[in-house]
């Protein structure tokens, strides 16, 4: 890391392609590896809940990043992790209250209790969750059991609370980085959490621009962005969400210039939409 820190500070890179981001901060495990911090025993491991950071650790951990006024990214998956930052986040609030500015990062965030969910939105904390991780939804029921798997990667109620939810990958942390599918698995996931296609798009392009203080230059195809886009097969708000997963990216452009291209785009007809009330 020390190398790679010097390397990023001594090269000449182009900043719209390659910068460095925000310092990260690890605060407890992972549900496979039973170390993510949990209110409750993981449901097949009896008398383990994890470990993680308390807010003690987590306010001194941070006050340094903060009073500099740098963005920190901090790794959270287990509720009581998710809990101790939120206090932690909260007495930095009354110390420094640009905190809320510096669009402070929950990584992950995959289990979170029900009254941290608004605590999240209010303090202005941005979380970074990453939809491949509901691919295999036996194995979190397996860990949390039944209640605690159905309420986990809450997308749902974080948009519903108006917090900023911005999706990425995790690759190779997880299986997979192609966005339709993280999109399809967001949309269609069974029980109360999904969200809906306009929303998952939206995470995946404006709320991640959101993220890294590039909502200015992208995440929205606006006047003035940059001109980085793609063509998809079909208007995906209006096929039945069950069709994302097969969706193909006909065109990509990258700075306005063809990068990627199959047949044209006169073969794609725009769906006919109601527009009824």
């Amino acid at each position: 890391v020390p190398f790679t820190e010097t390397w990023m500070k001594a090269a000449k890179l182009d900043e719209e392609w390659i910068h460095s981001g925000p310092r990260k901060f690890f605060f407890d495990g992972a549900f496979s590896s039973h170390s993510a911090w949990l209110f409750e025993d993981y449901a097949d491991e009896p008398g383990n809940c994890g470990a993680g950071k308390t807010a003690d650790e987590i306010y001194e951990a941070l006050a340094p990043a903060i009073k500099r006024k740098h963005q920190p990214a901090c790794h959270a998956i287990g509720d009581r992790t998710v809990h101790e930052l939120c206090v932690a986040v909260e007495r930095l609030a009354d110390k420094y209250p640009w905190i809320c500015d510096l669009r402070l990062r929950i990584e992950h965030a995959q289990l979170i209790d029900r009254a941290d969910i608004r605590r999240i939105a209010d303090l202005g904390i941005v979380v970074c969750a990453q939809p491949p991780a509901l691919v295999n939804p036996e194995k979190d029921r397996r860990l949390l059991g039944e209640s605690r798997a159905a309420a986990a990667y809450p997308y749902r109620s974080l948009l519903d609370a108006g917090a900023v939810l911005s999706f990425g990958s995790d690759y190779p942390g997880e299986s997979f980085f192609e966005p339709l599918r993280g999109i399809h698995l967001a949309v269609n996931r069974d029980g109360p959490e999904r969200i809906t296609p306009e929303e998952a798009f939206a995470c995946y392009t404006r709320e991640s621009a959101y993220a890294e203080f590039a909502d200015e230059s992208k995440g929205t195809i606006s006047p003035g962005k940059l001109a980085d886009l793609v063509v998809l097969s079909a208007d995906p708000f209006a096929i039945s969400p069950e069709e994302i997963e097969k969706l193909q990216v006909t065109h990509t452009i990258v700075a306005g210039e063809f990068v990627h291209r199959t047949g044209t785009l006169s073969e794609i007809k725009p769906a006919k939409r109601d527009t009824t009330a």
